[in-house]
């Protein structure tokens, strides 16, 4: 009975070759009965390799029910077309992992194409991944007008009410003597103070400098 070396030899392949194809059900017991077994198979001593998917032809097939789901999955709509993005990278990084742990297991001639897709699933994830973290800290940066008006007029609002107080409050000291045009001099002066931050604020929504 010839030795894996030396059917490795005859056959032009490696000797770990020799071992799968024994393992696929080929005969060992003789040169003849390797040949006659790979003739039925319909492949020569030494298939030329595909191009295409890096395989030899006579190493096995992937079996069509293999990796992804019969059923497509249907993409991911949330309706933030970033998320949308995300999720699917995720998705298609994970059937390509599926697909390479399957022809790394059962030793398929295409592992090395199913890696490589693997790879770039892999690539286009943490795009997109770094792409989504971009977009949600631009979101936390960036606040709607709308919402900074709003903090604007509530922060305001005490300044406004002990303005407002000042005229009644310090006039009869500033002017003991003619108290009421004192307080008429500083509700002026404090309601055009007032007049300007709210032309101010207002300006927020349009901001053109030929409104100022």
């Amino acid at each position: 009975m010839p030795s894996t070396y030396e059917i490795a030899a005859h056959l032009g392949v490696s000797q770990a070759r020799v071992v799968q194809l024994i393992g696929l059900g080929m005969p060992k017991n003789s040169l003849k009965a390797a040949d006659r077994w790979r003739a039925e198979r319909g492949t020569g001593k030494r298939a030329a390799t595909n191009s295409k998917t890096s395989k030899f032809a006579d190493e096995p097939d992937e079996p069509k029910t293999m990796g992804r789901p019969k059923s497509a999955k249907q993409p991911s709509r949330t309706g933030d077309s970033l998320l949308d993005a995300l999720l699917n990278s995720i998705a298609v990084a994970d059937g390509a992992f599926e697909d390479y742990e399957y022809a790394r297991i059962h030793r398929l001639g295409t592992r090395s194409v199913r890696l490589s897709e693997h790879n770039k699933a892999i690539d286009s994830r943490l795009k997109a991944e770094k792409a989504y973290r971009e977009e949600l800290e631009r979101r936390r940066l960036i606040v709607p007008i709308q919402e900074a008006m709003d903090v604007c007029r509530r922060t305001m609002e005490p300044v406004l009410r002990r303005l407002k107080k000042i005229p009644a409050e310090v006039g009869p000291q500033v002017n003991p003597q003619d108290a009421l045009t004192a307080v008429k001099i500083l509700e002026g002066e404090v309601n055009a103070v007032i007049a300007i931050g709210r032309k101010a604020l207002d300006a927020l929504k349009d901001p053109d400098p030929n409104a100022r």
